[in-house]
Protein backbone atom coordinates (compact mmCIF):
# COMPACT_ATOMS: atom_id res chain seq x y z
CA UNK A 1 0.00 0.00 0.00
CA UNK A 2 1.86 3.76 -1.36
CA UNK A 3 1.05 6.26 1.06
CA UNK A 4 1.68 10.26 0.11
CA UNK A 5 3.64 12.09 2.08
CA UNK A 6 5.53 15.34 2.52
CA UNK A 7 8.85 15.80 3.76
CA UNK A 8 10.88 19.13 5.31
CA UNK A 9 14.18 19.18 6.35
CA UNK A 10 14.87 22.43 8.84
CA UNK A 11 17.81 23.80 9.34
CA UNK A 12 18.70 23.45 13.28
CA UNK A 13 16.28 21.17 16.27
CA UNK A 14 12.92 22.08 16.87
CA UNK A 15 12.31 20.78 20.58
CA UNK A 16 10.36 17.62 19.66
CA UNK A 17 11.75 14.36 20.72
CA UNK A 18 12.61 12.02 17.73
CA UNK A 19 10.03 9.36 16.89
CA UNK A 20 6.64 8.96 15.53
CA UNK A 21 3.56 10.91 16.38
CA UNK A 22 0.00 9.43 15.93
CA UNK A 23 -2.49 11.99 15.12
CA UNK A 24 -5.96 11.18 15.51
CA UNK A 25 -8.88 13.13 13.73
CA UNK A 26 -11.62 14.31 16.18
CA UNK A 27 -13.72 11.29 15.58
CA UNK A 28 -10.68 9.29 17.11
CA UNK A 29 -9.72 7.49 14.35
CA UNK A 30 -6.39 7.41 13.20
CA UNK A 31 -5.14 9.78 10.72
CA UNK A 32 -1.77 10.90 9.70
CA UNK A 33 1.85 10.03 11.16
CA UNK A 34 4.50 12.88 11.80
CA UNK A 35 7.73 11.10 11.80
CA UNK A 36 10.39 13.21 13.61
CA UNK A 37 14.25 12.48 12.90
CA UNK A 38 17.41 14.47 14.01
CA UNK A 39 20.36 14.62 11.46
CA UNK A 40 23.90 15.47 12.62
CA UNK A 41 22.75 16.75 16.13
CA UNK A 42 24.66 15.78 19.70
CA UNK A 43 24.11 13.04 21.38
CA UNK A 44 21.53 13.70 24.22
CA UNK A 45 22.23 13.32 27.91
CA UNK A 46 22.82 15.12 31.04
CA UNK A 47 25.14 18.06 30.51
CA UNK A 48 26.86 19.85 33.11
CA UNK A 49 28.05 23.49 32.65
CA UNK A 50 32.38 23.37 33.33
CA UNK A 51 33.31 25.52 36.15
CA UNK A 52 36.08 26.94 34.23
CA UNK A 53 34.92 28.27 30.63
CA UNK A 54 37.29 25.85 27.32
CA UNK A 55 38.11 28.55 24.73
CA UNK A 56 36.10 28.78 22.10
CA UNK A 57 38.99 28.13 18.91
CA UNK A 58 38.52 29.59 16.20
CA UNK A 59 35.63 29.82 13.19
CA UNK A 60 37.03 27.09 11.58
CA UNK A 61 36.80 24.63 14.51
CA UNK A 62 32.74 25.47 14.57
CA UNK A 63 30.56 22.33 14.78
CA UNK A 64 28.25 21.61 12.18
CA UNK A 65 24.84 22.52 12.81
CA UNK A 66 22.39 19.47 13.18
CA UNK A 67 19.31 19.82 11.47
CA UNK A 68 15.72 17.79 11.57
CA UNK A 69 13.81 15.91 8.96
CA UNK A 70 10.16 15.61 9.80
CA UNK A 71 8.07 13.75 7.15
CA UNK A 72 3.98 13.67 7.34
CA UNK A 73 2.72 10.75 6.09
CA UNK A 74 -1.06 11.54 5.00
CA UNK A 75 -3.49 8.36 6.04
CA UNK A 76 -5.57 8.27 2.81
CA UNK A 77 -3.32 5.78 0.97
CA UNK A 78 -3.21 5.73 -3.08
CA UNK A 79 -5.29 3.28 -5.18
CA UNK A 80 -2.13 1.27 -5.80
CA UNK A 81 1.52 1.75 -7.84
CA UNK A 82 0.14 2.91 -10.86
CA UNK A 83 -2.67 5.55 -9.14
CA UNK A 84 0.11 6.55 -7.20
CA UNK A 85 2.19 7.52 -9.83
CA UNK A 86 -0.30 9.46 -11.60
CA UNK A 87 -0.76 11.09 -8.55
CA UNK A 88 2.68 12.18 -8.07
CA UNK A 89 3.22 13.14 -11.27
CA UNK A 90 -0.02 15.33 -12.07
CA UNK A 91 1.84 17.63 -8.82
CA UNK A 92 5.10 17.58 -10.77
CA UNK A 93 3.46 19.92 -13.09
CA UNK A 94 1.12 21.54 -10.79
CA UNK A 95 2.67 24.34 -8.97
CA UNK A 96 -0.13 25.04 -6.78
CA UNK A 97 -1.55 21.92 -5.68
CA UNK A 98 1.83 21.02 -5.12
CA UNK A 99 2.36 23.89 -3.02
CA UNK A 100 -1.26 22.70 -1.52
CA UNK A 101 0.23 19.63 -0.65
CA UNK A 102 2.79 20.65 0.96
CA UNK A 103 1.69 23.41 2.88
CA UNK A 104 -1.64 21.32 4.38
CA UNK A 105 1.22 19.17 5.65
CA UNK A 106 3.44 21.85 7.18
CA UNK A 107 0.03 23.25 9.19
CA UNK A 108 0.12 19.86 10.72
CA UNK A 109 3.63 20.50 11.91
CA UNK A 110 2.94 23.82 12.85
CA UNK A 111 -0.02 22.24 15.05
CA UNK A 112 2.57 19.74 16.59
CA UNK A 113 4.91 22.90 17.37
CA UNK A 114 1.74 24.68 18.82
CA UNK A 115 1.21 21.78 21.60
CA UNK A 116 4.47 21.96 21.89
CA UNK A 117 4.98 25.01 23.04
CA UNK A 118 1.73 24.79 25.45
CA UNK A 119 2.96 21.56 26.75
CA UNK A 120 6.78 23.03 27.69
CA UNK A 121 5.38 26.24 28.67
CA UNK A 122 8.30 27.07 26.41
CA UNK A 123 7.34 30.64 24.43
CA UNK A 124 10.59 30.63 22.03
CA UNK A 125 8.95 27.58 20.39
CA UNK A 126 7.69 29.03 17.05
CA UNK A 127 5.94 28.03 14.17
CA UNK A 128 7.45 27.54 10.59
CA UNK A 129 6.80 29.41 7.46
CA UNK A 130 7.09 27.71 4.01
CA UNK A 131 10.26 28.91 3.11
CA UNK A 132 12.07 27.83 6.56
CA UNK A 133 12.80 24.74 5.74
CA UNK A 134 16.28 23.87 4.10
CA UNK A 135 14.83 21.55 1.54
CA UNK A 136 10.80 20.21 0.87
CA UNK A 137 10.04 17.23 -1.20
CA UNK A 138 6.76 15.34 -1.54
CA UNK A 139 6.24 11.80 -2.76
CA UNK A 140 4.86 8.53 -1.97
CA UNK A 141 6.06 5.84 -0.62
CA UNK A 142 5.25 2.14 1.54
CA UNK A 143 4.05 2.93 5.31
CA UNK A 144 6.59 0.84 6.97
CA UNK A 145 9.80 2.53 5.17
CA UNK A 146 8.67 6.31 5.38
CA UNK A 147 8.50 5.73 8.73
CA UNK A 148 11.99 5.03 8.53
CA UNK A 149 12.62 7.75 6.08
CA UNK A 150 12.49 5.58 2.58
CA UNK A 151 10.03 6.51 -0.11
CA UNK A 152 9.34 4.89 -3.82
CA UNK A 153 9.56 8.23 -5.14
CA UNK A 154 9.60 11.53 -4.64
CA UNK A 155 10.12 14.98 -6.08
CA UNK A 156 11.45 18.56 -4.56
CA UNK A 157 8.76 20.80 -3.86
CA UNK A 158 10.29 24.68 -2.91
CA UNK A 159 7.91 26.90 -2.06
CA UNK A 160 7.45 29.63 -4.90
CA UNK A 161 9.33 32.58 -3.69
CA UNK A 162 8.06 35.43 -6.17
CA UNK A 163 4.84 36.46 -4.53
CA UNK A 164 7.48 36.74 -1.18
CA UNK A 165 10.09 38.55 -2.73
CA UNK A 166 7.80 41.20 -4.66
CA UNK A 167 6.29 41.79 -1.03
CA UNK A 168 9.52 42.05 1.09
CA UNK A 169 10.84 44.69 -1.70
CA UNK A 170 8.19 46.68 -1.37
CA UNK A 171 8.22 46.95 2.17
CA UNK A 172 11.99 47.58 2.12
CA UNK A 173 12.70 45.52 5.71
CA UNK A 174 16.61 46.18 5.26
CA UNK A 175 15.92 50.53 5.84
CA UNK A 176 13.58 49.74 8.31
CA UNK A 177 15.38 47.04 10.76
CA UNK A 178 18.69 49.86 10.02
CA UNK A 179 16.49 52.60 11.00
CA UNK A 180 14.81 51.33 14.11
CA UNK A 181 18.31 49.63 15.72
CA UNK A 182 19.86 52.99 14.67
CA UNK A 183 17.75 54.68 16.99
CA UNK A 184 15.85 56.95 14.31
CA UNK A 185 12.31 54.71 14.31
CA UNK A 186 10.19 52.49 17.04
CA UNK A 187 8.03 49.34 16.22
CA UNK A 188 4.98 50.07 17.27
CA UNK A 189 2.84 47.62 19.80
CA UNK A 190 0.18 47.60 17.26
CA UNK A 191 2.95 45.82 14.73
CA UNK A 192 3.64 42.88 16.68
CA UNK A 193 -0.28 42.43 18.17
CA UNK A 194 -1.55 42.31 14.29
CA UNK A 195 1.53 39.95 13.56
CA UNK A 196 0.39 37.63 16.03
CA UNK A 197 -3.00 37.18 15.29
CA UNK A 198 -2.32 36.65 11.76
CA UNK A 199 -0.31 33.69 12.73
CA UNK A 200 -2.67 32.28 15.17
CA UNK A 201 -5.51 32.88 12.15
CA UNK A 202 -3.12 31.09 9.57
CA UNK A 203 -3.15 28.26 11.83
CA UNK A 204 -6.57 27.72 12.74
CA UNK A 205 -6.61 28.96 15.92
CA UNK A 206 -9.80 31.68 15.37
CA UNK A 207 -10.30 32.68 19.74
CA UNK A 208 -6.95 33.39 20.30
CA UNK A 209 -7.13 35.49 16.97
CA UNK A 210 -10.59 37.40 18.16
CA UNK A 211 -9.32 37.99 22.16
CA UNK A 212 -5.68 39.39 20.06
CA UNK A 213 -7.26 41.19 17.38
CA UNK A 214 -9.27 43.47 20.24
CA UNK A 215 -6.02 44.58 21.54
CA UNK A 216 -4.16 44.95 18.84
CA UNK A 217 -6.51 46.76 17.10
CA UNK A 218 -6.77 49.47 20.21
CA UNK A 219 -3.48 49.91 20.13
CA UNK A 220 -3.33 50.91 16.74
CA UNK A 221 -6.04 53.10 17.14
CA UNK A 222 -3.71 54.81 20.03
CA UNK A 223 -0.61 54.81 17.97
CA UNK A 224 -1.59 55.62 14.50
CA UNK A 225 -5.31 57.33 14.71
CA UNK A 226 -4.13 60.78 13.81
CA UNK A 227 -1.54 60.03 11.05
CA UNK A 228 -1.60 59.22 6.64
CA UNK A 229 -3.41 60.02 4.05
CA UNK A 230 -7.61 59.60 3.00
CA UNK A 231 -7.39 56.22 2.50
CA UNK A 232 -5.17 55.37 5.56
CA UNK A 233 -7.75 57.37 7.64
CA UNK A 234 -10.78 55.67 5.84
CA UNK A 235 -9.15 52.17 6.99
CA UNK A 236 -8.83 53.41 10.61
CA UNK A 237 -12.51 54.85 10.73
CA UNK A 238 -13.11 51.06 9.52
CA UNK A 239 -11.25 49.52 12.34
CA UNK A 240 -13.46 52.08 14.92
CA UNK A 241 -16.51 50.89 13.22
CA UNK A 242 -15.80 47.51 13.77
CA UNK A 243 -15.10 47.76 17.51
CA UNK A 244 -18.19 46.29 18.75
CA UNK A 245 -18.31 43.26 16.43
CA UNK A 246 -14.71 42.10 17.83
CA UNK A 247 -15.95 43.04 21.36
CA UNK A 248 -18.82 40.55 20.08
CA UNK A 249 -16.17 38.12 19.02
CA UNK A 250 -14.59 38.52 22.12
CA UNK A 251 -17.26 37.27 24.56
CA UNK A 252 -17.59 34.24 22.18
CA UNK A 253 -14.25 33.17 22.34
CA UNK A 254 -13.94 33.49 25.79
CA UNK A 255 -16.93 31.21 26.08
CA UNK A 256 -16.01 28.80 23.15
CA UNK A 257 -15.49 28.72 19.26
CA UNK A 258 -16.32 31.54 17.65
CA UNK A 259 -20.02 31.65 15.37
CA UNK A 260 -19.13 31.69 11.63
CA UNK A 261 -19.81 35.03 11.31
CA UNK A 262 -17.48 36.34 13.98
CA UNK A 263 -15.16 34.27 12.80
CA UNK A 264 -15.45 36.18 9.37
CA UNK A 265 -15.55 39.51 11.22
CA UNK A 266 -12.33 38.81 12.15
CA UNK A 267 -10.55 37.97 9.55
CA UNK A 268 -11.99 41.00 7.57
CA UNK A 269 -10.79 43.37 10.49
CA UNK A 270 -7.41 41.60 10.44
CA UNK A 271 -7.14 42.23 6.81
CA UNK A 272 -7.70 45.98 7.42
CA UNK A 273 -5.35 46.33 10.20
CA UNK A 274 -2.44 44.53 7.87
CA UNK A 275 -3.27 47.27 5.06
CA UNK A 276 -3.02 49.99 7.26
CA UNK A 277 0.35 48.65 8.37
CA UNK A 278 1.71 48.07 5.15
CA UNK A 279 0.47 51.35 3.50
CA UNK A 280 2.09 52.94 6.55
CA UNK A 281 5.42 51.10 5.80
CA UNK A 282 5.24 51.78 2.23
CA UNK A 283 4.61 55.69 2.13
CA UNK A 284 7.26 56.04 4.63
CA UNK A 285 5.15 57.36 7.39
CA UNK A 286 6.85 55.72 10.48
CA UNK A 287 7.08 57.32 14.14
CA UNK A 288 10.38 58.58 15.04
CA UNK A 289 11.75 57.12 18.03
CA UNK A 290 10.95 58.92 21.69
Amino acid sequence: MRFPFAQFEIPGTLGLADGRYLVRDAAGEADDVIVVTSIGAPRRGRRRRPRRAPDAGGARDAEPLPATRVTIVRADPLDGEEAAATWLDRLRGDVDARDEFAADALALLNRSLHVHRAATMDPYVSELGPHDPAATRVGFGDGAKLADGEWTEAIDAPPDPGRRERRVDALRPQERLAAVLGGKERVDACETLVLRSRLDLDHGRAREAALGLETATAAMLAELGDGGNADQQADLAEIRERTEELARARTEALAGELTEASAEAVAETLAVAERILRRRRILGGRPSAP
